[in-house]
């Protein structure tokens, strides 16, 4: 198998994106695993298995062994993806879509994409104004119309509600009228509603999509993203078997960042090997999703804390000290959040407004229930509990951590799930 060599970051349309599959063997053993646990009636969080040497890595450690993602070389393939159009002074396709899954890194590289492009950005309403239809929202639209305006949250412009819809009507209505070049990013899971709420598919350009990180992107951008001295420094070993999760670095890689080739270890293998069935674990369970991935890679990372205080010897050439080997935890022993029962049709229901909509107070929640104004409070602080749900400030949100567990089992009760 050759070694990826190409762009790790590239816009595709959303019709050529294909999730990343696990091996038949994995999906059977994840379904085995479900049924055993539902019918032994476990806590969805087991006890782990890992021996209690193994401990989760310190805030410092961690940001050194999987810092947080800048982003830069993500915006720039979007700049490639859209240069032909915001220099063309044509107008036959005056908006073009961006879509990505309900992480902030979606909006992030619009974002920073308008920021270098310093270009104006249209602010989500409040659900208030969403309700009731306030025009004024549009009004910044009638400033500099001579540059590409930015709408960076498109599921901040409407509700799951019978006056929900109105807003995001006339937003998109006024883009199409006036052919005001825009911008417009969206999460796959409102993209999906809004297409069959308003049947405007034929309306819309076809959206680009970061193409899905197979096993071999992600193994490339978590060495990458190491700082040059922990390219040399750090091993990523699974905890159960000792094998590599990450190629050791060439003394090369400290200058171009390449893909780091796999020498020394137990298990030596050449630079072409296949990577780690860790990795394309995770690319499947993150559905080619790099933030994604990453939430689940940072959460996987474990340190090997010795109670004899002895020294090890230092490592001949070639080798690296055992400290400063990380282990990679086992899948079977990560404990993602997940449903120990068949959650009931309102647990699901609060689940998939908070992705139809990027988050939504609890309030709001409770307003979007099929009931209408029931309180979700004692609901949404269940979901916290388990591990399904969180708040950021007054914002509840899907945990990263849940989401692969959330959306099989909304598209298990046949419910409305994203393309993603």
């Amino acid at each position: 198998m050759a070694v990826l060599t190409g762009p790790i970051w590239q816009y595709i349309p959303l019709p050529a994106y294909a999730a990343p599959l696990n091996p038949v063997p994995e999906r059977l053993r994840r379904q085995w695993k479900d049924f055993w646990r539902r019918w032994r009636g476990d806590s969805a969080r087991e006890a782990q298995a890992l021996p209690a040497d193994y401990h989760q890595l310190p805030a410092a450690l961690l940001e050194r062994a999987a810092p947080r993602p800048a982003w830069q070389d993500a915006v720039g393939a979007l700049e490639n993806a859209l240069c032909g159009w915001f220099l063309s002074d044509s107008t036959s396709t005056p908006m073009q879509v961006v879509v990505g899954p309900p992480h902030p890194s979606t909006h992030e590289l619009v974002l920073e994409l308008a920021r270098r492009q310093n270009w104006p950005v249209l602010s989500a309403p409040a659900p208030e104004q969403v309700v009731a239809d306030d025009a004024s929202t549009l009004a910044p639209l009638d400033q500099t119309p001579e540059r590409p305006c930015v709408v960076p949250q498109l599921e901040k412009w409407y509700l799951r509600h019978h006056q929900g819809l109105s807003l995001v009507r006339r937003l998109l209505g006024r883009l199409l009228q006036t052919r005001r070049c825009c911008l417009v990013s969206c999460n796959s899971w409102a993209r999906a509603y809004l297409s069959r709420a308003l049947c405007w598919d034929d309306l819309w350009p076809t959206p680009l999509v970061l193409e899905p990180f197979d096993a071999r992107k992600l193994e490339r951008w978590f060495g990458a993203q190491l700082a040059l001295p922990d390219r040399q420094s750090l091993v990523f070993r699974q905890a159960d078997d000792r094998r590599l999760v990450l190629p050791l670095a060439e003394p090369s890689d400290g200058v171009q960042g390449s893909p780091r080739g796999q020498t020394g270890g137990k298990d030596d293998e050449p630079a072409t090997a296949a990577p780690a069935p860790f990795l394309a674990r995770l690319a499947a369970e993150s559905r080619g999703h790099p933030g994604l991935a990453w939430e689940i890679w940072r959460h996987s990372l474990r340190y090997l804390k010795r109670a004899d205080p002895t020294p090890t010897p230092a490592p001949s050439q070639g080798e690296v000290a055992e400290g400063d080997t990380l282990w990679v935890c086992p899948w079977a022993e990560l404990n993602l959040p997940g449903f120990t029962l068949r959650p009931s049709q309102a647990a699901l229901c609060l689940l998939q407004n908070l992705l139809l909509h990027g988050g939504l107070t609890s309030a709001w929640a409770g307003v979007l229930l099929p009931d209408g104004d029931e309180d979700a409070q004692p609901a949404l602080h269940r979901l916290a509990r388990a591990g399904l749900a969180g708040a950021v400030g007054e914002q509840w949100q899907v945990e990263a951590l849940a989401y692969p567990a959330v959306r099989r089992a909304l598209s298990a009760e046949g419910m409305l799930v994203d393309a993603l």
